[in-house]
């Protein structure tokens, strides 16, 4: 349908029922609709043909239009969509039932002082609040502001002029705005920042009060250079009677240089305010909506000594009904006992320089894992939803969580801006936000702090001291030195490297950064770990001196900062794999999980299946599947190991039947029949997998685990086989005490305990499996099997 014959009545689109055209501008044309899908009225603005047959421009205010919905203002317009229909572009938005600021101003030629300054103030917070998200509006103009019948200010078209910003439209350095209301660096075609938005409202402020912008001239050019040479006229000179107060706010909006304006909204919607409070009461009632409680009539009730005599009983009832009252009215807390944090938008200027938006992103949820009684959905989890258009109420279904964290990032050269929402998961309603948290960048880790205790706060969170002092520690940390740790930390470069290329990098990445900043707890920790898995993998030699550094590293992260978490995790892994102080694993597990309730590590599981503390280790790999609920722990091994073999067969087929391709699961499943003397089912599975399940032949191990299951059947023939084929892998030429699984089974005690106390020598990693693993059942009662439990620490 041509957008030329859209009269009354007409429906545009298979959902829009036009009601009538309310004008027109440079983007095109506006009419109100019913949007017969929503059952409300709407606005619906038809971008002009030659704007949207810019296809970049229309891309661009897709990916504007994305951030510009994130405000929610009582005096931002609502943005809603950008649609296609019959080759027509539109946008939708909220109708505000009223007229514009420039209507407004032309029907009452000059405003009071009370009203310019109560719609100064609510345009100042309403910009405040889009400001906040990162957002510029880069064309406030009074044809961009609505009044409506209440007298309220609202903001439109956000997003729009920066989405005009391209090629085609406008060149390099080009100019975008109106020329009445353009910032001297918008005119010479400078970067835009939010004093633009102020200058804008300055312009504004003086026309509403003088009756004409303070620029005004033959040609857009001439109007334009105004502002950018000429210095603005005295509002005061002008109008003499306008408080010398609200002149000097008004010229400091119009300075030439950003430096010299008010630097946010916030600002000056504080000069505002305080102007406000100068104002005779009577000015002021003019321009503030007030709530005022009324009866239908006056009620006087005359009391007399009879009256006096209510029966106690009464009184009491009256007490405790008004009692009920007040405690069912009263306001509900944000009680929230689960939350997502999802990817956070990048809103800075220059992308990709500063802080690593991921990095900031997946440090957030670490420290809100500080939290007592509070599931943090995993990073892992919430990656998904990074473009997702899915609303918040189906996000938070998927995730099963209360409420959804959102939020963006601006950074500047000396500025890191965290600016996030709390929303309520069931229905998408905003809780609290959006609030800004700003920091120098070598103060980031205390800001991600800072942020995670307002949302503890607001979610109405429990938090004892040891939380409170952990989310209020100052941290520090160079710039340059935490990109290289959070690099080290998630190895985007690892990809085309081999496993020990892999762990070799990170450490070369983790000693540049702690060479930058050598008090970087963080970055001492994640060494200790790394020097752990190339010692654990056989990748350093010799491996004590691996061992020692990790030690070190360990030791010199819980020493700079005693309260993290990370710190006592790496102390803790050091005790339990290099030095087999189990004992002491336990202490720095629970010291970790003291500091930080809602952080999850899944070595932390097997540790504690390891040492027997299977209830435990099982609570924590539900805790697991909790924060992380796309990829949830399978708790099968676990399970096998303590011996509860029906549970380890249900968890086994639950897996399988999620992923039939999940060889794993129908490996444990055929250990769990093997175990239970289910021969037929165990050999039934075991031949399944040999027949060629995909994956399988790439694990050494798996090569065992189904030769125990024909050992312990009885079909010592295939076992050996099975047992050779494991043998020619070389895993036990690198650990003999692999040979142990390979001879227990068989009935080979001997030959078991030789490869145990072979790799006692060498230390292997495989040695704390000795005290569980019902696969080494065989040799339990023999004196040299407890003496090596004692010699690797499970026994006193």
């Amino acid at each position: 349908m041509p957008t030329g014959e859209l009269a009354r009545g007409t429906v545009f689109d298979g959902r829009y029922e036009i009601l009538e055209e309310l004008g027109g501008g440079g983007m095109g044309r506006v009419f109100r609709v019913h949007d017969r899908k929503l059952e409300e009225e709407v606005a619906l603005k038809l971008i002009r043909p030659e704007i949207a047959a810019e296809r970049k421009a229309i891309e661009r205010f897709k990916n504007e239009l994305k951030i510009a919905r994130k405000i929610a203002h009582k005096n931002a317009c609502k943005m809603y969509d950008l649609g296609e229909s019959g080759g027509a572009s539109y946008i939708t938005m909220e109708y505000v039932p009223g007229e514009d600021l420039r209507s407004f101003i032309h029907r009452s030629k000059q405003l009071t002082v009370a009203t310019a300054v109560s719609i100064a103030r609510q345009v100042a917070e309403g910009l405040s609040e889009a400001h906040s998200l990162g957002i510029i509006h880069r064309d406030l103009k009074p044809g961009n502001i609505m009044i409506d019948k209440e007298g309220n200010a609202k903001i439109m078209d956000f997003g729009i002029a920066r989405s005009l910003l391209g090629k085609g439209l406008t060149g390099e350095g080009a100019i975008i705005g109106t020329p009445e209301y353009m910032s001297p660096e918008q005119v010479e075609g400078k970067e835009a920042d939010q004093r633009v938005d102020i200058y804008a409202l300055g312009v504004i402020l003086f026309e509403m009060l003088v009756g004409s912008p303070p620029f005004e001239g033959e040609t857009p050019f001439a109007i334009a250079n105004k502002h950018k040479t000429e210095p603005p006229p005295v509002p005061k000179k002008l109008l003499p009677q306008l408080p010398e107060a609200l002149n000097k706010i008004i010229l400091r909006c119009l300075e030439k240089d950003q430096a010299d304006r008010y630097q946010t909204a916030d600002d000056l919607v504080a000069e505002l305010t305080a102007f406000e409070q100068t104002l005779p009461s009577t000015d002021r009632a003019l321009t503030r909506a007030k709530t005022k409680i009324r009866t239908s009539r006056e009620i006087t009730v005359k009391l007399t000594p009879k009256k006096l005599l209510i029966p106690a009983g009464i009184v009491l009832f009256l007490a405790i009904a008004i009692l009920a009252a007040l405690a069912l009215f009263k306001p509900a807390g944000r009680k929230i006992d689960s939350i997502a944090v999802l990817p956070l938008a990048d809103l800075s200027v220059k992308k990709g320089e500063g802080y690593s938006v991921d990095g900031i992103h997946d440090a957030l949820i670490n420290e809100l894992c500080k939290i007592p009684a509070v599931t943090v959905i995993a990073r892992q989890s919430v990656l998904r939803y990074s473009e997702s258009k899915k609303d918040i109420p189906e996000i938070a279904r998927e995730l099963k969580v209360a409420g959804i964290v959102e939020g963006s990032v601006v950074q500047a050269k000396d500025t890191v801006r965290i600016t996030v929402s709390l929303l309520n998961g069931p229905d998408g309603k905003r809780l609290w936000g959006p609030s800004s948290f700003d920091r120098n960048p070598t103060d980031v880790l205390t800001l991600y702090s800072e942020v995670a205790l307002k949302i503890a706060r607001e979610i109405d969170a429990k938090l004892a001291v040891l939380n409170i002092n952990n989310l209020t520690q100052e941290r520090r940390v160079k710039p340059e030195a935490y990109n290289l740790y959070y690099q080290a930390m998630y190895g985007r470069w690892q990809n085309p490297l081999s496993v020990e290329q892999g762990f070799k990098k990170k450490l070369e990445l983790l000693e540049q950064t702690v060479e930058i900043d050598p008090d970087f707890a963080l970055a001492h920790a994640l060494t200790a770990m790394v020097l752990q898995d190339l010692a654990l993998f056989g990748f350093y030699a010799p491996k004590s001196e691996a061992f020692q550094k990790a030690r070190q590293a360990a030791q010199k992260a819980v020493m700079l900062d005693e309260s993290l978490a990370e710190a006592h995790e790496a102390l803790g892994s050091v005790k339990f794999n290099l030095d087999w102080d189990f004992d002491g694993f336990l202490r720095e597990y629970r010291k970790a999980m003291e500091l930080a309730p809602g952080r999850t590590v899944g070595s932390w599981a097997t540790n504690l299946t390891v040492l027997g503390h299977f209830d435990e280790a099982l609570a924590l790999l539900k805790r697991m599947s909790e924060s992380n609920p796309l990829y949830p722990a399978v708790p099968t091994w676990h399970l096998l190991m303590a011996r509860r073999y029906d549970e380890a067969i249900a968890s086994a087929k639950k897996s399988f039947e999620a992923n039939p391709e999940d060889w794993y699961a129908r490996m444990y499943l055929s250990n769990g029949y093997a175990f239970k003397k289910m021969c037929a089912e165990a050999l039934a599975e075991s031949q399944k997998i040999l027949s060629g399940m995909p994956g399988f032949e790439s694990d050494a191990n798996a090569l065992y685990q189904i030769a125990f299951n024909f050992a312990h059947c009885g079909n010592r023939t295939k076992a050996e086989e099975l047992y050779d084929a494991y043998n020619k892998t070389g895993v036990a030429d690198a650990d003999p005490t692999a040979l142990a699984w390979n001879y227990a089974p068989l009935g080979e005690k001997d030959l078991a305990l030789d490869a145990l106390e072979k790799g006692l020598e060498i230390r292997s990693p495989y040695l704390v499996y000795l005290k569980v693993d019902p696969m080494l059942d065989s040799l339990r009662d023999d004196p040299r099997f407890k003496a090596l439990l004692k010699k690797v620490g499970f026994e006193k």
